[in-house]
């Protein structure tokens, strides 16, 4: 096999030497590698990409005459006895050092500073590992650093910013780090920054285990950062998540960062934030989850999308949010002193999905401002809105305990229906997880009238751990026409929504609420109902000449004398029985995946998986 480029060989071992593999191998993976360095009489000079994860390497070789002259790539990753670098002379042209959970790796050589072409260092968890030579920072081409999990990492030179020309993401999650060097805004071509988990390393002596028994109220240790961030005008992401970070300790002009789009300050120890992180005016997303001293939220960025502080239980006051037309996700559940929101009923039009299980001291006037002008708000795909209460509002036409009601369609004069407003009570019961999201929930409409057809509208609730597992809460949501277009509705159908939520979720009660597309005043149709079968109602005070008319017939809900229990609601029809996934209709029920396709799709970004996954596919 003379001309063989590529060899892949899996946990295997050979027996024999390596002397009559051919010399035009230019691609070697090697999963399990059992040998303890590359045998010497391994033909190398043609090599560009060596991958050999899971070996049993402890040395890379043992000569250092080999010749790797045109290796770029270097995979050693999972490699658990390997404890140092190879002389990397031999390795001229390299491009990418992936060492990623090389546990016993401590030394990396010097010579590592001569590499001009090398672009990654992946040193992922590599928890051996304190420091890295002063040659490092001579590296003029490299982009990408990844020291996170390196727990034994406490020093970075100050020759960090002799770096500024060419490194883009430096990614040290949970490292000994305790100082950042002033020199790190010199890299004026940052783009990712992250240190959550940087509290400094415990030192394991006497002395200090005695002074912690006795002294254990003495404040821990947490990351210094240099007083100004001026200079880093490339960053884009920045992860100060878990720091121990105090008032003092966030730079005043952090809003000098004018390119800064992410921003993770969670699990931290401050009473407030800056008033300049108002002018991060290309932010959009903030995370302040668990940092339990803050008190207050400044005004906030006019371009934010996505804020979450949960569990921020000393949170008394928000900003007033009635101009930040781009917010589209909000998470605050657990605020417990949380009393409103100013001005958030002014842009429910733009909002996806809004959290405040658990926010138990909010105003019932804010409550009902909110889930009052919710179905107003636009008629796409949101998530909905959870809030504390164990009550469906008035204004839903239709209500019933359980988890399901039936009604029959309205009719109404040159309108078309919308959808439907639905909304549910629920308890949860404990879970582990801190927050998760339920694809299997669904709303499930079905048409009696129309052959017992059936829609299955997929819904996602996310749920934020409950501190009391015995507290109801208010899920509300828009469930636009097209969601359930199987069923069609039309006016005077009989009809039974469902709400089929599993994994500890309890349905106490539900509500409906229709709503058509003619709009009076600024406002949606939604129908008065009243208990005379068709009669002639107008939707809004006034002249009935001049007012959109509305023919309706009696509804069926929570007080109503002649309503029936929700599975037998319609004895003048065929039996109804609820129908759920099983048994003799074939489901057309969309998959979780894609139940959203038409938003984008949130995810909490973490800047090491990103990175890492462009590079490193395992």
């Amino acid at each position: 096999m003379q001309r063989l480029r590529l060899l892949q060989l899996d946990h295997v071992q050979l027996t024999g030497d390596y002397e009559h593999l051919s010399r035009e191998l230019r691609w070697l993976r090697w999963y399990g590698f059992p040998h303890k360095f590359i045998p010497n009489n391994f033909y190398s000079k043609n090599l560009v990409a060596i991958d050999l994860r899971y070996s049993k390497l402890t040395q890379v070789w043992k000569n250092s005459k080999q010749l790797f002259g045109k290796l770029k790539f270097l995979n050693l990753s999972h490699s658990h006895y390997l404890t140092q670098t190879p002389n990397f002379a031999t390795l001229p042209n390299l491009e990418k050092l992936i060492l990623k959970d090389c546990t016993s790796l401590f030394e990396v050589h010097q010579s590592i500073g001569d590499l001009n072409n090398l672009v990654l260092v992946n040193l992922k968890d590599c928890k051996s590992l304190e420091s890295l030579p002063r040659s490092f920072y001579r590296l003029k081409s490299l982009q990408t650093l990844i020291l996170s999990g390196c727990s034994k990492f406490d020093n970075l030179a100050d020759e960090l910013g002799e770096m500024g020309e060419s490194l883009t993401t430096f990614l040290a999650d949970n490292t000994a780090i305790r100082q950042v060097p002033w020199t790190i805004v010199q890299l004026k071509n940052l783009k990712e920054l992250s240190l959550c988990g940087c509290k400094g390393s415990l030192s394991k002596s006497l002395p200090s285990l005695f002074w912690s028994c006795i002294s254990p109220r003495k404040s821990p240790k947490s990351l210094s950062l240099p007083t100004s961030l001026q200079g880093l005008n490339s960053l884009t992401d920045l992860c100060l998540g878990d720091c121990n970070l105090s008032d003092d300790a966030i730079p005043k002009d952090i809003g000098s960062l004018g390119s800064l789009q992410y921003l993770d300050l969670q699990e931290n120890h401050f009473h407030g934030l800056p008033s300049s992180l108002g002018g991060l005016s290309k932010l959009e997303m903030l995370f302040l989850n668990g940092c339990t001293k803050l008190r207050s939220i400044p005004d906030l960025p006019p371009n934010l999308n996505h804020l979450e502080a949960p569990n921020c239980s000393e949170l008394e006051r928000m900003p007033n949010m009635s101009n930040m037309s781009n917010m589209e996700f909000l998470f605050l559940s657990n605020c417990k002193k949380l009393v409103e929101i100013p001005g958030l009923d002014k842009l429910l039009k733009s909002f996806i999905d809004i959290q405040m299980l658990g926010c138990s001291n909010l105003t019932n006037t804010f409550k009902q401002s909110i889930l009052q002008e919710w179905p107003q708000s636009r008629f796409s795909v949101p998530l909905g809105i959870c809030l504390p209460g164990n009550d469906i509002p008035d204004w839903f036409e239709y209500k019933n305990e359980g988890p399901s009601v039936c009604f029959e369609v309205p009719h109404i004069i040159d309108g078309n229906l919308e959808g439907l407003t639905i909304c549910i009570v629920f308890s949860t019961r404990p879970y582990k997880e801190l927050v998760i999201y339920f694809p299997t929930n669904s709303i499930t409409v079905v048409n009696y009238s129309k052959s017992t057809i059936k829609s299955e509208v997929p819904v996602k609730i996310y749920r934020s751990l409950i501190t009391h597992d015995d507290e109801d809460h208010i899920w509300q949501n828009n469930i636009p026409k097209y969601r359930f277009d199987e069923s069609n509705l039309e006016a005077g159908d009989k009809v039974e929504v469902t709400a089929d939520f599993e994994c500890g979720i309890i349905v106490k009660k539900i509500g409906v609420r229709v709503i058509y597309d003619r709009v009076i005043e600024g406002k949606m149709i939604h129908y008065a109902s009243t208990s005379n079968k068709n009669a002639i109602v107008v939707t809004n005070d006034g002249d009935a000449s001049t007012m959109h008319q509305v023919v309706v017939k009696s509804k069926r809900g929570l007080g109503d004398d002649e309503a029936e229990s929700s599975h037998g609601c319609f004895d003048d029809e065929q039996e109804a029985k609820r129908l759920r996934c099983e048994h003799n209709l074939d489901d057309k029920v969309e998959s979780s995946h894609g139940c959203f396709g038409d938003e984008r799709e949130f995810r909490r970004l973490r800047c090491d998986h990103n990175s890492e996954m462009s590079i490193d596919d395992d």
